[in-house]
């Protein structure tokens, strides 16, 4: 499952969309988050058609992080990226920490989007990015 998930986020990467991966290569990005973050997969059609990868462990904090949301191309503007979100979101609650952050690129202007109609706030502004936070 981890390989089909690598190798879609690798064809992103190369289309140009996938600006993503501040690391040196995606495959030591990649080794990271196998290692550290949870995943949730949406399966479509008996395949990968999108994923979020997060960390929901930090209890000091008691905010979870959102690191990685691809959607396959084939299978965009059906409400995946949404349905994901919430599927975090939910966990974030059911583990009872208050927020939720993400980064996200400034010129990522649908993902922006998306985030901004579910809640999330600019909290930060970085020189390529912004956190933005929800309070679940």
């Amino acid at each position: 499952m981890f390989h089909s998930l690598l190798e879609m986020a690798k064809e992103d990467h190369k289309s140009g969309c996938g600006d993503f991966v501040y690391y040196p290569n995606i495959d030591t990005y990649w080794e990271k988050l196998q290692e550290k973050a949870e995943f949730i997969v949406h399966l479509t059609e008996g395949q990968s058609a999108g994923f979020i990868a997060f960390y929901c462990n930090d209890e000091k904090k008691e905010e979870s992080f959102i690191s990685l949301m691809l959607v396959s191309p084939r299978f965009r503007k059906k409400s995946i990226a949404t349905n994901l979100v919430h599927s975090v979101l939910s966990i974030t609650r059911l583990r009872m920490f208050k927020k939720c952050a993400l980064e996200v690129e400034k010129d990522n202007y649908k993902a922006l989007s998306l985030y901004k109609k579910m809640g999330f706030s600019i909290t930060e502004e970085r020189e390529l990015s912004y956190i933005m936070k929800k309070t679940v």
